[in-house]
């Protein structure tokens, strides 16, 4: 059973300082889905500390040693997600202690759920921006089609306005001659 878990499974002893603060633990047992999530091998770990298995670990965030310490010490099971950068990973682990200044990992890959949730939340971020542009072009659309209306209308016209000026304009010289400047629509015509 231990052998054919689908979880990472870890037992291991912790190690603690003179004043008693958690500050390294030991391998002592491991599956075989252990060594795949982390591909660390069983004949290279068991009976050795973290810190000489996967140096640098004190000062990774989450910080390890603390977290799985604070199990030991309290007895209360922990669970929690986390990438952990040395393997490039994410990791769904929980940690629980029966028996003390030891403890228990039991751990899932996560790391592809992570991607697809990592994709499903930039593809929606490129909806709501897809849905931004949309809108915009629709009210792009509609100020063009207010400033065409008014240009089409003159556009349309200004064959006519010009049949008009030029029906006009001889009555408008004739009235001139008669009478000299005068005015139209509020313009002098001279």
């Amino acid at each position: 059973l231990f052998e054919n878990m689908n979880e990472g499974f870890a037992y291991h002893q912790m190690i603690f300082d003179e004043s008693n603060n958690p500050v390294d633990y030991k391998f002592l047992e491991i599956n075989n889905a252990f060594e795949q999530f982390t591909g660390l091998e069983k004949s290279k770990i068991i009976g050795k500390r973290v810190t000489e298995v996967i140096p640098g670990i004190q000062q990774s965030k989450p910080d390890l040693i603390k977290i799985y310490g604070n199990v030991v010490l309290s007895h209360k099971e922990d669970n929690f997600e986390l990438f952990f950068e040395p393997f490039k990973k994410w990791y769904y682990v929980s940690v629980y202690t029966r028996e003390e200044g030891y403890f228990s990992t039991l751990f899932r890959d996560i790391t592809e759920q992570k991607r697809a949730e990592e994709l499903t939340q930039l593809q929606k971020q490129q909806l709501i921006q897809a849905d931004k542009m949309a809108t915009l072009g629709i009210l792009v659309s509609g100020v063009a089609h207010e400033i065409n209306n008014p240009n089409n209308f003159m556009l349309l016209n200004s064959n006519n306005l010009v049949d008009i000026w030029n029906d006009l304009k001889p009555i408008l010289d004739n009235h001139f001659k008669t009478t000299g400047d005068f005015m139209v629509a509020g313009i002098y015509y001279s």
